[in-house]
Protein backbone atom coordinates (compact mmCIF):
# COMPACT_ATOMS: atom_id res chain seq x y z
CA UNK A 1 0.00 0.00 0.00
CA UNK A 2 2.84 2.29 0.90
CA UNK A 3 3.99 1.81 -2.68
CA UNK A 4 0.96 3.04 -4.29
CA UNK A 5 0.85 5.99 -2.35
CA UNK A 6 4.22 6.77 -3.43
CA UNK A 7 3.63 5.91 -7.00
CA UNK A 8 0.23 8.34 -6.74
CA UNK A 9 2.28 11.08 -4.76
CA UNK A 10 4.50 10.97 -7.84
CA UNK A 11 1.89 10.93 -10.41
CA UNK A 12 0.43 14.21 -8.97
CA UNK A 13 3.73 15.86 -8.87
CA UNK A 14 4.29 15.36 -12.47
CA UNK A 15 0.67 16.20 -13.67
CA UNK A 16 1.30 19.75 -11.22
CA UNK A 17 4.53 19.98 -12.80
CA UNK A 18 2.73 19.69 -16.39
CA UNK A 19 -0.08 22.10 -15.34
CA UNK A 20 2.40 24.69 -14.02
CA UNK A 21 4.97 24.24 -17.15
CA UNK A 22 2.12 24.80 -20.01
CA UNK A 23 -0.42 27.14 -18.18
CA UNK A 24 2.32 30.05 -18.91
CA UNK A 25 1.97 29.25 -22.95
CA UNK A 26 -1.80 28.21 -22.75
CA UNK A 27 -2.32 31.69 -21.40
CA UNK A 28 0.35 33.98 -23.27
CA UNK A 29 -1.53 32.12 -26.63
CA UNK A 30 -5.02 32.86 -25.18
CA UNK A 31 -3.88 36.76 -24.64
CA UNK A 32 -2.29 37.16 -28.15
CA UNK A 33 -5.48 35.38 -29.66
CA UNK A 34 -7.59 38.73 -28.43
CA UNK A 35 -5.38 41.26 -28.86
CA UNK A 36 -4.47 42.19 -32.10
CA UNK A 37 -1.27 43.62 -31.70
CA UNK A 38 1.64 40.75 -32.09
CA UNK A 39 4.82 43.22 -31.24
CA UNK A 40 8.21 41.71 -30.67
CA UNK A 41 7.94 41.54 -26.62
CA UNK A 42 4.98 39.62 -27.02
CA UNK A 43 6.23 36.56 -29.34
CA UNK A 44 9.45 36.80 -27.26
CA UNK A 45 7.22 35.89 -23.90
CA UNK A 46 5.67 33.39 -25.88
CA UNK A 47 8.62 31.60 -27.08
CA UNK A 48 9.91 31.86 -23.58
CA UNK A 49 6.77 30.56 -22.16
CA UNK A 50 6.75 27.63 -25.04
CA UNK A 51 10.38 27.05 -23.53
CA UNK A 52 9.17 26.46 -20.33
CA UNK A 53 6.60 23.71 -21.42
CA UNK A 54 9.06 22.13 -23.53
CA UNK A 55 11.05 21.72 -20.52
CA UNK A 56 8.88 19.80 -19.17
CA UNK A 57 9.85 16.71 -20.86
CA UNK A 58 13.17 17.34 -19.24
CA UNK A 59 11.94 17.73 -15.76
CA UNK A 60 10.26 14.39 -15.86
CA UNK A 61 13.31 11.84 -15.44
CA UNK A 62 14.79 14.39 -12.67
CA UNK A 63 11.31 14.11 -10.92
CA UNK A 64 11.89 10.36 -11.25
CA UNK A 65 14.87 9.93 -10.46
CA UNK A 66 14.22 11.70 -6.95
CA UNK A 67 10.85 10.04 -6.12
CA UNK A 68 11.99 6.87 -7.01
CA UNK A 69 14.95 4.67 -5.91
CA UNK A 70 14.19 2.03 -8.30
CA UNK A 71 14.39 4.60 -11.97
CA UNK A 72 17.21 6.21 -10.11
CA UNK A 73 19.19 3.19 -9.86
CA UNK A 74 18.47 2.11 -13.84
CA UNK A 75 19.75 5.29 -15.00
CA UNK A 76 22.67 5.04 -12.75
CA UNK A 77 23.54 1.65 -14.14
CA UNK A 78 22.82 2.46 -17.91
CA UNK A 79 25.19 5.72 -17.56
CA UNK A 80 27.62 3.89 -15.74
CA UNK A 81 28.06 0.75 -18.13
CA UNK A 82 27.71 3.15 -21.60
CA UNK A 83 30.82 4.70 -19.85
CA UNK A 84 32.08 0.92 -18.98
CA UNK A 85 31.25 -0.49 -22.29
CA UNK A 86 32.33 2.85 -24.07
CA UNK A 87 35.89 2.32 -22.79
CA UNK A 88 36.75 -1.30 -22.77
CA UNK A 89 34.22 -2.05 -26.21
CA UNK A 90 32.81 -4.25 -24.36
CA UNK A 91 29.12 -5.91 -25.30
CA UNK A 92 26.45 -3.37 -23.73
CA UNK A 93 24.60 -5.99 -20.64
CA UNK A 94 22.23 -4.66 -18.33
CA UNK A 95 20.25 -6.38 -15.83
CA UNK A 96 18.13 -4.23 -13.29
CA UNK A 97 15.54 -5.68 -11.36
CA UNK A 98 12.00 -4.62 -11.72
CA UNK A 99 12.42 -1.76 -14.28
CA UNK A 100 12.90 -2.03 -17.93
CA UNK A 101 16.38 -0.14 -19.11
CA UNK A 102 15.20 0.10 -22.42
CA UNK A 103 12.62 2.40 -21.32
CA UNK A 104 15.60 4.40 -19.70
CA UNK A 105 17.05 4.87 -22.97
CA UNK A 106 13.78 5.48 -25.02
CA UNK A 107 13.47 8.31 -22.26
CA UNK A 108 16.56 10.10 -22.70
CA UNK A 109 15.95 10.09 -26.69
CA UNK A 110 12.57 11.55 -26.15
CA UNK A 111 14.75 14.37 -23.66
CA UNK A 112 17.57 14.87 -26.67
CA UNK A 113 14.53 14.85 -29.19
CA UNK A 114 12.82 17.77 -27.11
CA UNK A 115 15.31 19.85 -26.68
CA UNK A 116 16.66 19.77 -30.47
CA UNK A 117 13.19 20.61 -31.41
CA UNK A 118 13.12 23.71 -28.66
CA UNK A 119 16.58 24.75 -30.23
CA UNK A 120 14.97 24.56 -34.10
CA UNK A 121 11.88 26.15 -32.36
CA UNK A 122 13.65 28.97 -30.79
CA UNK A 123 15.87 29.43 -34.07
CA UNK A 124 12.63 29.94 -35.91
CA UNK A 125 11.15 32.33 -33.42
CA UNK A 126 14.55 34.22 -33.78
CA UNK A 127 14.87 34.07 -37.56
CA UNK A 128 10.93 35.40 -37.29
CA UNK A 129 11.69 38.06 -34.93
CA UNK A 130 14.98 39.50 -36.87
CA UNK A 131 12.99 40.04 -40.19
CA UNK A 132 10.28 41.88 -38.34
Amino acid sequence: MAGRRRVARMLWVVAGLFAVSWLPYHAVSLYLNFVSDNDTVSLTVLSVALLLGHSQSAQNPIVYCIMSSTFKHAMTSVLRCRRQCHNHNTPLHIQVPHFSVLAVRKNLILVNYVFAEIYTQLRFTYTKLSSI
